[in-house]
């Protein structure tokens, strides 16, 4: 099996960019990408995480990034590239996420969505499965940040403040009640915050809370807060000089990682132990990858082998 010319020149006829610009028909078994309209072939670092998981199986596989501009159509798109020869992963990303749920009932065969994506209302992954017509969907947004947390400490009955009410807060915090984690959400719209807070007390543990309010909520919250996590796409929620105010086991967590991580970095002023969004982006892709790998067939721990040394050199780096 090989990707030809023809399929590839489909997928890309919907893009702004050109990610196949270095692969030439039959030069690959497989393909993958990420697709979005703020143009993640700018900024995403999932190619990096997926090519490097390929290399390391010894898969000839392609993860590109897809710009799909908002008047080209995100079903099309998806039932072109998803139903073509080798595609093995569509991850989808910002503005896209919300919308992509709508395209499942467009897609032909036999599609297992789990759980969280019904009640989301919201994926991030299309997996193509080991045989013709079937396909898997997820969103492990919410476990990206979950599993970097619990690697720290144990959620259970931990008191949350979790800042911002979009579609990565939703996730979040859609794993953490179910965790048994006392949830506070802040937003600077507080009706947004609210109606987050509604749609999750459907998921809370027994003896467990979400409470939610505006921005003034955050400064009086934080210094009664196990964690912290901003899920805003610009700004801090708390400046360096108000991190004195936080108990000293409090952890903190952006969601946004590299230059845009304004979170991570105050805290890092403050010599305040913080989770960036690459932890939280590594444990996205895992989830994801763990499913492709067996999929293709490949022994579970060589998955599991390669999955950590991806982990540590993009991590570390």
């Amino acid at each position: 099996m090989s990707v030809d010319a023809e399929y590839l020149k489909r997928v890309g006829e919907f893009l702004t960019n050109s990610p196949f610009t270095d692969i030439t028909s039959g030069s690959r078994d497989y393909i993958g990408g990420i697709v979005g309209g703020e143009e993640p072939s700018r900024y995403s670092q999932s190619p990096l995480l997926w090519n490097g998981f390929f290399t390391g199986l010894g898969v000839n596989a392609f993860f590109g990034a897809f710009d799909l501009p908002p008047q080209r159509s995100l079903s099309l798109f998806t039932r072109t590239l998803i139903g073509g020869p080798g595609c093995i992963d569509l991850t989808v990303t910002s503005p896209y996420k919300s919308a992509a749920y709508e395209v499942l009932a467009s897609l032909p065969g036999k599609v297992t969505i789990t759980d969280r994506v019904h009640h989301l209302r919201s994926l991030n992954h299309i997996i193509p499965g080991p045989a013709p017509g079937e396909y898997y969907v997820d969103s492990t947004d919410g476990m990206g940040m979950f599993l970097a947390l619990t690697k720290r400490r144990d959620l259970e009955s931990s008191r949350v403040l979790l800042v911002g009410a979009g579609g990565a807060a939703a996730s979040i915090g859609y794993e953490l009640v179910r965790a048994g984690a006392r949830l506070f959400i802040a937003n600077i719209i507080e009706p947004d915050a609210q109606s987050l807070a509604d749609r999750l007390r459907r998921f809370v543990k027994p003896g467990t809370r979400v409470q939610a309010g505006g921005w003034e909520s955050v400064r009086k919250e934080a210094p009664q807060s196990d964690v912290i996590i901003s899920a805003i796409t610009v700004s801090t929620p708390l400046e360096e000089k108000d991190m004195d105010r936080l108990p000293p086991e409090c952890l903190l967590a952006d969601t946004r990682y590299g230059g845009k991580a304004e979170f991570a970095a105050a805290a890092g002023k403050a010599g305040r132990p913080c989770i960036d969004g690459r932890e939280m982006l590594f444990g996205q892709f895992y989830f994801a990858a763990e499913r492709v790998g067996n999929n293709l067939g490949i022994e579970k721990k060589l998955v599991e082998k390669v999955l950590r040394d991806v982990e540590n050199t993009f991590l570390t780096s």
